[in-house]
């Protein structure tokens, strides 16, 4: 069979018969050489394209959600095993699928796309770009533990969970590389170079399974079927990978859809921070009674307010509980109430206990008669109990009594009138292990089934659902998820939480209606509590408050600060910044941008405890040429630009700029 090519604009795919590999990519700007594929079998042999024949080749006009692609089809034949492998190549982007298809094959682990030649032409411009200008983002496969994205040289890039961007710092030229399905697989996204080179070696895998996605011992879950696929593949190559990276949230989006809400902010209060496992119902409502002195006036008409407890409140009783809501609703609030329902918890020694749900009813399912938590929890192949993660054991989540328990847990706390779920340590659910419905094969698709259960029975009783621990993928089952791990309220912190918008600004609107910077925490220094609360503002409007009501200093920086009309209108934006530059290693990024009509908001963040000088271009922010006028939102200073933008910061200071042409 003769080679064949394969265009649609300046996209192409060349087929090599003589070694069934290909070339892929767009015309002056990225080129994927000798691409090839692989999946491994239940045993744990690794097949290969070099193993098969082409035995048919096709093209056809189609369209995916209402955008023209041109598919091309390739058949590989080897014995009863027949591949398929799809392309679908668009004005914008390439997505490429893997399907492996016989009698009841089994699939460890598929790799619809790899190549040891991936070259961008502008990573080998007249300049010559160094192996340190060009940049690999590790995406963390969920927010627990404090993990971090990380800014890597290409030489010494890490496996990214999902999505990766290979970019040139300098020029933001760069391409975007991820899965946009998730009902099946963890996906590990591959891109590094040798030292000293600019040319890069790409593998996507489906069917990664390792300490980051939580799976301690265990092995990705095998796939059976007449036809097993991996998920659909997306290249994007942009002129800016920021913008490659919110593309690449639309499109997976557009496959599964977010969980839209009905207001651009979240406002409110939770326990956590504030009060941890102390928290009871004179505090409670006190913190209603506090909020409702300064945040009522704060919130735009129609504005709802949340009130939330966190964990530890199901020591109050149900009939304490009713009346900690009453009082709430008294306030114009709305309740809420917080879930971790897919961990078991109080260690080993106690899951011998019958299974009860959150307000002390035996749970009962006819059939499952003295069901305790031993019974619940998930195993490995051979019987062994998967490794605790957080303190909390994996549940089997497709056990009928767990599905009971979530399901009353969830309709008594709508009962009682709780408008808010908090939903925490979800990523015990997407573990591997052996589930007791034995069409539930991976980790992904158990978080899939449970996820959408749970989702269901909140959207029904009306609650906003806000996940917390969370994988990042699949979103669509929440309206907010948790953009970092806990940040709470000192320097560090809030650079922590940076280092989320930094690399995750994408999520917001995309695969989530909201992201979720986590708690203000205003009780440490001026300084700090400053940074916090501009921190959270501009990282995707969600701004829950969660100090102790009693301290005054802290109840003084909240009705300052959430009485700003400055910041509380950039937060109704519904718009995360994002970083003008990114950061070095897994650190945050410094500056950052939104832009607006005529102009651009400008925030930057002095995290050292020194003072610092900062120079930005205003080319740098998307500003022509010309003369430009700012003012400090914060301080009420004004002035004229002529070039670039020079800011003394004190230490540990941040503030926001408004430019617009003068």
């Amino acid at each position: 069979m003769l080679n064949k090519k394969f265009n649609y604009n300046d996209c192409y795919l060349k087929i090599n018969s003589d070694t069934n590999s290909l070339d892929l990519g767009v015309s002056g700007a990225y080129e994927i050489r000798g691409a090839g594929m692989y999946w491994y079998d239940s045993a744990g042999k690794k097949h290969t394209n070099d193993e098969y024949t082409i035995a048919d080749i096709s093209e056809n006009m189609i369209e995916v959600f209402g955008e023209p692609k041109d598919e091309v089809k390739i058949i590989l034949k080897a014995g009863e095993i027949e591949c398929v492998w799809r392309f679908l190549l668009s004005a914008e982007d390439i997505e490429v699928r893997l399907a492996v298809c016989g009698d009841n094959v089994e699939v460890g682990r598929i790799c619809p796309l790899c190549s040891e030649e991936l070259k961008v032409d502008s990573f080998n411009a007249q300049d010559q770009k160094s192996e340190n200008d060009i940049r690999v983002l590790a995406v963390p496969f969920d927010n627990d533990k404090w993990d971090r994205f990380k800014s890597l040289p290409y030489s010494k890039s890490e496996t990214s969970y999902g999505v990766t961007a290979v970019y040139d710092e300098e020029s933001r030229k760069g391409l975007v590389i991820g899965a946009i399905e998730y009902d099946l697989w963890k996906v590990g996204v591959k891109s590094y170079s040798n030292a000293g080179d600019c040319a890069g070696r790409l593998e996507v895998i489906a069917g990664v399974a390792d300490e980051n996605t939580r799976d301690y011992g265990v092995s990705h879950g095998v796939v059976s079927g007449n036809c097993v696929c991996s998920p659909y593949i997306s290249i994007i190559h942009s002129p800016d990978w920021r913008k490659g990276l919110i593309r690449f949230g639309e499109i997976c989006e557009r496959r599964r859809p977010r969980l839209k809400w009905d207001s651009n902010l979240i406002l409110g209060w939770n326990s956590w921070t504030a009060y941890m496992t102390e928290i009871d119902f004179d505090k409670y409502v006190h913190a209603s009674d506090t909020v409702a002195k300064f945040m009522n006036d704060c919130a735009a008409q129609g504005q709802k307010i949340y009130i939330n407890f966190d964990a530890f409140w199901n020591k109050l009783g149900r009939e304490k509980l009713k009346e900690a809501v009453d009082r709430v609703k008294s306030n114009g609030h709305v309740p809420g109430i917080y879930f971790a329902p897919l961990a078991g918890w109080g260690g080993l020694e106690n899951m011998d206990r019958p299974v009860m749900n959150e307000f002390g009813d035996l749970v009962e399912v006819e059939g499952y008669e003295n069901i305790t938590w031993n019974d619940l929890l998930l195993r490995d192949k051979n019987g062994n109990i998967l490794h605790e993660i957080a303190g909390g054991y994996p549940l089997d989540v497709t056990h009928p009594v767990l599905l009971e328990k979530i399901r009353q847990d969830i309709e008594i706390a709508a009962e009682l009138g709780f408008g808010y779920a908090k939903i925490d340590f979800l990523g015990h659910g997407a573990v591997e292990g052996e589930h007791m419905r034995k069409d539930i094969q991976t980790g992904i698709k158990a978080y899939n089934f449970i996820m959408d259960y749970v989702s269901k029975l909140c959207v029904k009783a009306g609650m906003f659902i806000s996940l917390s621990i969370a994988p990042l993928f699949p979103g669509g089952y929440g309206h907010a998820r948790r953009i970092c791990c806990d940040v709470f309220g000192e320097l560090k912190d809030s650079e922590y939480g940076l280092n989320a918008l930094t690399y995750g600004f994408w999520e917001n609107g995309t695969i989530y209606e909201f992201t979720d910077p986590d708690h203000v925490c205003l009780s440490k220094s001026e300084l700090e509590a400053k940074m916090r609360f501009i921190s959270s503002a501009i990282s995707g409007t969600m701004l829950i408050w969660s100090d102790k009501t009693t301290d005054e200093t802290a109840v003084e920086r909240a009705e300052k600060w959430y009485s700003n009309r400055e910041l509380m209108k950039i937060a109704s934006l519904h718009k995360t910044f994002i970083p003008v530059d990114s950061g070095v290693g897994d650190r945050a990024a410094e500056k950052f941008m939104l832009e607006k009509v005529g102009g651009v908001y400008l925030a930057v963040f002095n995290f050292e405890k020194k003072a610092k000088d900062f120079n930005i271009g205003l080319g740098r922010l998307g500003l022509g040429g010309g003369k430009y006028k700012y003012r400090d939102i914060l301080t009420g200073d004004r002035g004229d630009l002529d070039g670039d933008i020079n800011i003394n910061l004190g230490g540990m200071d941040c503030t926001i700029l408004d430019i617009e042409r003068a």
